[in-house]
């Protein structure tokens, strides 16, 4: 008579969305039967920057505001775990995106021909536009170049400034000139190398993108463009906590484990596989583990178990601070309608914000009254980081100065609220790529990695790399249940 296998053990240490996505897909895949997987989190409560705070119809957003919908991933897991008719889309109104340019908002162009009308780049800036696919492609072997190389050798000096500045600090929070673009933006770099240009590959994608939406009789979605990435902003009813909540009730309270920071990693001298993650009062054995915490808190658990230099390649990895200030107002206090996205702020402009979403007009009515506007302001970033360490009146002050000045903004917010993250974003700077394979290639066996620092910031690719760590966990434990 055979006697069945005992289920093997996974531990994820870091419950953010990474984590818990990673921990639901690992048992997802293998069955509570055959694996018991724990989650390990320091804090007091799941979702790391994720979360949503409510107060009566108001919900802030802590951390990311939504997710695009051009990309798979977190669609399909939102319908795994029920959430499907919970899911609620941008208003139309958020395809008006704006920058701030010489004091003033200005509409980003949304197709070509609204781009060449637009006056936000000068004649001789579109004329050099225009030059982009007679551009020679570059030699994929040659060495790691920023967003803001790669953008002047390929579109000008002048889109750089005012197109791809605001884009890398609308998603990275970060500087242009030390964003490495095949680390930060692969997808672009994709592009040259395919097609030798930026504009005949987003031709070809787009007829392919036609193709298969009149085989599917689907509609289509938004595509990226200069006003900024495709696909459309996308949450759910009671914000992105509803998420988080989701994937620690289908974890499970028993193994879910709050509180309860991991101290370190236990190897077996042999084979130098992980045998526990060792926290303040307890001892988890463990057959595999999962690493979705930020760079320095893998770099601490990979001490003695990996070799110096990864872990200094971990430690190497730069975060830029960010604040997250909300404010409600009436509708009376600003001089008209607000519709649309909202701003970014090009560093050339020398603004103390990064810039403003329009929460109110993004979801209207989900996440404040209607008549009411709700603004989303950004403060902080890789070049100004020290004003998201403000003291909160100094930084309330800060964002009405200049919600005023560029929005037309009076009177005293009905609401404030603040979310403050000294580690906000990791920046995938000149040398990333390496930094991270240096990482991965002296990763003990048994030991995943998973999270924004290393191959992807948004929510889509962390979803995603969640999926793949699923895999791998299921592939190394694959031969290990069957029966005697």
């Amino acid at each position: 008579m055979s006697v069945a296998a005992e289920p093997r053990r996974v531990v994820v240490v870091g419950g953010g969305l990474s984590g818990l996505a990673a921990a639901v897909e690992i048992r997802r895949r293998l069955g509570p039967e055959r694996v018991i997987v724990d989650l390990l989190e320091a804090e007091e409560r799941p979702g790391g920057k994720i979360w949503t705070e409510r107060e009566g119809p108001i919900q802030h957003e802590t951390g990311p505001n939504g997710w695009l919908d051009s990309r798979p991933s977190t669609s399909a897991l939102v319908e795994r775990l029920g959430l499907g008719d919970k899911v609620i889309k941008a208003d139309q109104a958020a395809a008006h995106r704006f920058i701030v340019q010489r004091g003033e908002l200005r509409e980003l162009p949304a197709s070509a021909g609204a781009f060449f009308r637009s006056p936000i780049l000068s004649p001789r800036a579109k004329l050099r536009f225009a030059r982009e696919p007679f551009i020679a492609r570059r030699d994929p072997a040659s060495r790691d170049e920023s967003v803001a190389a790669f953008g002047t050798r390929r579109l000008g000096q002048e889109a750089v400034t005012w197109l791809l500045d605001p884009f890398v600090t609308g998603i990275h929070a970060g500087d242009p000139a030390r964003i490495s673009v095949q680390a930060a933006f692969p997808r672009i770099v994709a592009l040259e190398r395919d097609h030798g240009s930026l504009v005949r590959g987003m031709i070809a994608k787009a007829r392919a993108a036609r193709r298969a939406r009149r085989q599917q009789n689907g509609q289509p979605a938004a595509a990226a463009g200069p006003a900024g990435p495709g696909g459309r902003l996308t949450s759910l009813e009671g914000g992105l906590r509803t998420l988080i909540e989701a994937l620690s009730e289908a974890l499970g309270s028993a193994h879910l484990h709050l509180a309860t920071p991991a101290t370190g990693l236990e190897f077996a001298p042999a084979s130098g596989r992980p045998v526990a993650v060792l926290s303040a009062h307890r001892r988890f054995p463990v057959d595999q583990v999962v690493l979705a915490l930020p760079a320095p808190g893998v770099a601490t658990l990979l001490e003695g178990g990996a070799p110096a230099t990864a872990v200094e390649a971990c430690r190497r990895i730069p975060y830029a601070a960010v604040a997250v200030v909300e404010m409600l107002f009436d509708g009376a206090d600003l001089p008209g309608p607000v519709a649309g996205f909202g701003f970014l702020c090009p560093g050339i402009e020398r603004r103390a914000i990064l810039g403003s979403l329009w929460t109110s007009a993004i979801f209207p009515g989900a996440r404040s009254p209607r008549g009411k506007v709700l603004l989303r302001t950004l403060v902080g970033g890789r070049r100004q980081g020290d004003l998201a360490l403000l003291p909160e009146s100094e930084l309330i002050a800060t964002v009405l100065a200049e919600l005023s000045a560029l929005m037309g903004v009076c009177g005293t917010p009905q609401y404030t609220r603040i979310s403050r993250w000294p580690e906000a974003i990791p920046q995938y700077e000149l040398g990333h790529l390496a930094r991270v394979a240096a990482v991965e290639e002296a990763l003990p066996p048994g030991v995943h990695l998973v999270g924004n620092a290393f191959r992807g910031i948004g929510i889509n690719e962390c979803t995603a790399a969640a999926e793949a760590v699923g895999r791998a966990v299921e592939a190394a434990l694959g031969g290990t249940f069957s029966s005697p």
